[in-house]
């Protein structure tokens, strides 16, 4: 059994009690090294400044289930009264929002599902089932060496799981959609911890409502994505002056225009102030072909910049570029 949780009062043990009962070392408390290890690794502060009375670090779907059903049957234990029968409980899966409370939570349950990071592949290849717990730059490394890809996100330490149960942008959602959108199937843990797939013949309701549902409708445990076959791309960071503001502005409407559209062609623009220095203009133009310098492009790139890294490369490396803008532990 994990180590034994802080003495807080009857309703706090039991809680906490029975999933140690059920899921020993797999439940960690305030006092051990895995708990603080798994509160000081999300992307903001604000999510890391939060406390749960314990968190629970599940290797399997029926790790899941067990903690689920453990935390419904302790609420019903503890009877009517709203304060004592409580039982909140948060979802981790990549940790990666820096709103407080979105994969976390106060004085309740986290459950953190990093551990469910198994990706694997259909025999011909057209499917990956990726465990929620995997980062989109675990997903590149494994399927940039067989040049197939999924819609997946931009940013390579991003959680499987958050993305794509908030809908999920992506270099390549021009021509396939939202992430959400390629999803095949999800498994799924219920309130009454049973496991269930989402799928076009099974429960075609539900893999509605979590193409953007988030977690409010179960614990998604894996996702299973429609493959495609895909080689490097051409992309990279444009650091420009605010003084090009205007040639910026018209750029991005130029690409936007039905005449020039190209469902290759991805941008993301920032507008930016780094204390004691200028505003500055940061584009991370990318286009899902290996051609350098891409016609789209161009009403970006003949704009005077500070510097750029545009190149051909791979989806983890630039998924991992976009990601070093934005470290963990910021507020």
């Amino acid at each position: 059994m994990g180590s034994q949780p802080p003495l807080c009062g009857a309703t706090v043990l039991h809680r906490a009690l029975p999933l140690s009962a059920s899921l020993g070392d797999k439940v960690v408390f305030p006092e051990s090294q895995e708990y603080r290890s798994s509160i000081s690794s999300y992307h903001s502060q604000q999510e890391s400044h939060l406390e749960p009375l314990c968190i629970v670090i599940p290797t399997t779907s029926d790790d899941v289930s067990t903690a689920v059903s453990s935390l419904s049957s302790t609420a019903e234990a503890l009877g009517d009264d709203d304060e004592q029968s409580s039982c909140q409980f948060a979802i981790r899966s990549g940790g990666h929002a820096g709103i407080a409370g979105a994969a976390n939570i106060e004085g309740g349950v986290t459950i953190d599902l990093r551990s469910l990071n198994t990706i694997d592949l259909s025999d011909d290849k057209s499917t990956a089932s990726v465990g929620v717990g995997a980062t989109w730059g675990d997903v590149y490394s494994k399927l940039d060496p067989l040049n197939i890809s999924v819609a997946g996100g931009r940013v390579a330490q991003v959680g499987v799981g958050g993305l794509t149960l908030g809908g999920g942008i992506s270099y390549f959602s021009p021509r396939y959609g939202w992430t959400c959108d390629t999803v095949s199937n999800f498994e799924v843990v219920l309130a009454n911890g049973s496991i269930v797939n989402a799928n076009a013949d099974e429960n075609p309701d539900l893999l509605f409502v979590l193409r953007g549902g988030a977690n409010n409708f179960g614990v998604v445990t894996r996702i299973d994505f429609q493959t495609f076959e895909q080689g490097p791309i051409w992309g990279g960071a444009v650091l420009a002056s605010s003084e090009t503001i205007e040639e910026q502005l018209k750029a991005f409407v130029d690409l936007n225009s039905a005449e020039s559209y190209d469902e290759y062609a991805s941008l993301i623009t920032n507008l930016g102030y780094a204390g004691g220095r200028q505003t500055f203009i940061l584009n991370n133009v990318e286009y899902t072909k290996a051609i350098e310098n891409p016609p789209a492009f161009e009403p970006f790139t003949k704009i005077s910049s500070m510097d750029e890294k545009g190149r051909i490369g791979s989806m983890k490396e630039l998924a991992v570029e976009q990601g070093s803008y934005s470290k963990n532990g910021r507020r």
